[in-house]
C-alpha cells in the first residue's frame, strides 16, 4: 500500500523540490492545501487525483493522510507542525524548522 500524503503550501518549494521527488515513488499525494488558492496554477498540477483545498480541517481530518509536508514560510512552521502532530499525523517540516 503507497504512502498518503498531503502538502502544505504550493510555492517554489513544493512545486520544484518536493512534488516532483515524492511523484517518483510510490507515495500518493492526497491534497495540496494553500490558504490562498490560485486556480490558474493548479490547472497546470500533473494528478488528476490530488484536490487542492483552503479549508485545513479537511485535511487534518482525512484519516488516510499519514504524513503532511510543510512547505511554507518559516515563521508558520511551528504552529502546522504543532497542528498537524495533534491530529495524530506525521509531518515534514521543511528548512528553516523555525523562525
Amino acid at each position: 500500500m503507497a504512502l498518503t500524503m498531503a502538502i502544505i503550501g504550493f510555492g517554489k518549494s513544493a512545486n520544484r523540490y518536493h512534488i516532483p521527488y515524492i511523484k517518483e515513488r510510490d507515495i500518493k499525494i492526497k491534497y495540496i492545501y494553500n490558504h490562498r488558492r490560485h486556480p490558474e496554477k493548479e490547472q497546470g498540477f500533473y494528478d488528476a487525483d490530488t484536490i487542492f483545498t483552503d479549508k485545513l480541517d479537511q485535511v487534518l481530518d482525512d484519516s488516510e493522510v499519514q504524513l503532511i509536508t510543510i512547505c511554507t514560510p518559516p515563521a508558520t512552521h511551528f504552529e502546522y507542525g504543532k497542528l498537524v502532530l495533534e491530529h495524530g499525523k506525521n509531518v515534514l517540516i521543511e528548512k528553516a524548522f523555525c523562525s
